[in-house]
């Protein structure tokens, strides 16, 4: 199997550096001729990503955080959101601030154990998303996504984390970001259609548009979302008492977010969400641009080595 790894070593505060390091010699000897390609800028890993999928490379290894996997989807695809290379796989060695997307496909976060699964993997297709909007210049975006999409306080969420001293813990530093957050939130007013019918129009918090079940370092948005459905899982979160913070904290990570009242969950194959305020994005922990956001699912678009 012709192998490729790509490297981000400023991922997690520098924690995959070090994780490099560590087991750099054991990876090569035990996956035989391996590219590697290290990041030294932003989008070099979605570049990379490209380049290696325009080879007859048959895996692709990231070596970083839910970051670096979303920039590395972002090079995976072509203008008409097919793979560029059909037979591309991808596996994951996490070393990020949040990892939450290896808790969706059971991904171990210690590096030697995810090494194993590399070495006699397990594939399974998975959905990716496809995200359009525009950027704060009010420009046409278009993205790709793993795991989680949101707009409203995740947005709000990923630009406070992303402004947090990056020795506090990834757990402390998302959940006093969302507290900060949500405390200082009002809700916004969002106009939401799922497979072009309109379902909602009023004040919310938070949607989350779910792939996968994590983000924010562990919190459970999506408890019910599953990765080859076809479907979105989508929450949408409306204002609820400051208080409630307080007494349903845990609720963010057990699964039980959901029961939350003045949450609703639907699923669809597209989202579409509106509003006439200002509301930010967050696709996979980074904030890439505001609403209006089109969402629409590429079902079982690869194959990632995964988990028993």
């Amino acid at each position: 199997m012709k192998s490729a790894i790509i490297v981000n070593p400023y991922s997690g505060g520098g924690r995959t550096e070090s994780m490099w390091k560590q087991i750099r010699d054991e990876v090569h000897s035990r996956l035989g001729s391996l590219e590697e390609l290290t990041t030294a800028a932003a989008a070099d890993a979605t570049r990379f990503a490209t380049q290696v999928a325009s080879t007859d490379c048959d895996l692709l290894i990231v070596a970083g955080g839910d970051g670096t996997i979303n920039e590395v989807i972002n090079g995976l695809f072509n203008e008409n959101n097919q793979p560029i290379n059909q037979n591309l796989k991808l596996g994951i060695l996490s070393a990020g601030r949040g990892c939450d997307f290896i808790k969706s496909v059971n991904i171990p976060s210690n590096y030697r154990e995810a090494v194993d699964l590399l070495i006699n993997p397990i594939f399974k297709k998975v959905d990716v998303g496809c995200a359009l909007f525009r950027d704060e210049f009010g420009r046409e975006k278009k993205r790709f996504f793993l795991n989680i999409a949101s707009a409203g306080l995740g947005g709000e969420v990923a630009k406070k984390v992303n402004h947090t001293p990056r020795f506090l813990p990834p757990q402390l530093a998302y959940f006093s970001s969302t507290a900060l957050a949500f405390l200082s939130a009002k809700g916004q007013n969002l106009r939401i259609s799922l497979d072009e019918k309109e379902i909602f129009d009023g004040q919310a918090l938070n949607v989350f548009v779910a792939n996968g079940s994590y983000s924010g370092a562990g919190m459970c948005w999506a408890p019910m979302a599953k990765l080859d459905d076809g479907l979105f899982d989508v929450i949408i979160s409306e204002p609820i008492p400051k208080y409630q913070l307080l007494t349903s904290g845990y609720q963010l990570y057990d699964g039980t977010f959901t029961k939350l009242p003045g949450t609703q969950h639907h699923q669809a194959k597209t989202v579409l969400i509106e509003s006439d305020d200002d509301v930010y994005l967050e696709l996979d922990g980074e904030q890439p641009g505001v609403v209006p956001a089109a969402f629409s699912i590429l079902p079982q678009a690869i194959e990632i080595a995964v988990g028993s």
